[in-house]
């Protein structure tokens, strides 16, 4: 028993500095391919650009030939709209690059983020915000999946548990993706945090094929999975991290939806606070 619990704990550590490389290695995937959207605008403006000059050295060339007067004049205006036309268009291939600037922020600081978050005053609302942001690096989470976020107001500061808390909540979430990727229907994720009696309430629902009920409590053990290709460790080592902190992780499922509820009781002096 203790060889297995000692083998248990080595596949926990493992898996989760494998969760954070995947998670890096999600966000470098969409980098590139938001990249590549801007190097589209990039190209897609030279490509006018390189039409635009030819065309307005006509214009002028046509222009000096027949001297000053109405018809110079109205060179000189269609050149002004061609010109007007195309610089129409710089300010979307500004938005295109400041897209891209955020993404690489989102990698370079993930790091440092991770760091931080016993660091300053943060609230589980921010963890969630934080959280999306990240997952934001799927092209299909950002533009497909419909969110809806049903926040506590005031939460008090997290002043323990932000990276464990964070971690359960990137499971969470890419749970809810690659669930959501597999479904037929309309993806859309429902977020809720409160401030109950017993403590914090973090729940992350996605719409879904669902989980069997016999498979609500079996997601937890230990290198059980329902998805060929992967280890059942993820909400193994997510129910863990919550119970460390004397908090419960739960799945309620039906056909159509799967719900996880994450519950842990806050520090006495945060829980005063918030009154």
């Amino acid at each position: 028993m203790t060889a297995l619990s000692e083998d248990s704990g080595v596949w926990e550590a493992a898996y989760a500095a494998q969760s954070f490389d995947a998670t890096v290695g999600r966000l470098c995937r969409g980098l590139l391919h938001n990249l590549n959207g801007v190097m589209q605008a990039f190209a897609m403006q030279g490509d006018l650009l390189e039409l635009m000059f030819p065309k307005a050295e006509a214009l002028l060339a046509e222009m000096e030939s027949r001297g000053a007067g109405e018809a110079a004049g109205a060179q000189l205006a269609a050149l002004r709209d061609l010109l007007r036309g195309r610089a129409e268009l710089v300010g979307p291939a500004q938005d295109k690059v400041r897209e891209g600037q955020e993404i690489l922020r989102r990698v370079t600081s993930l790091a440092a983020f991770r760091t931080s978050l016993s660091q300053g005053r943060v609230t589980l609302n921010d963890l969630v915000q934080s959280g999306l942001t990240f997952m934001a690096a799927s092209p299909f989470f950002k533009h497909t999946v419909e969110k809806e976020l049903r926040l506590a107001p005031d939460l008090p500061p997290l002043t323990g548990g932000q990276a464990e808390i964070f971690q359960v909540l990137t499971i969470l979430l890419e749970n809810a993706l690659e669930a959501m990727q597999e479904w037929d229907g309309s993806a859309r994720l429902t977020i809720d945090t409160a401030l109950e009696q017993a403590g914090y309430l973090l729940a992350v629902e996605n719409a879904g094929p669902g989980i069997a009920a016999a498979d609500c409590e079996r997601l937890f053990a230990p290198f059980f999975t329902t998805r060929p290709g992967h280890v059942g460790l993820g909400l193994h080592l997510a129910r863990g991290l919550v119970t460390s902190m004397g908090g419960t992780l739960s799945c309620d499922s039906q056909p159509g939806f799967a719900r996880f509820c994450c519950r842990f009781p806050v520090p006495v002096g945060a829980a005063e606070g918030a009154r």
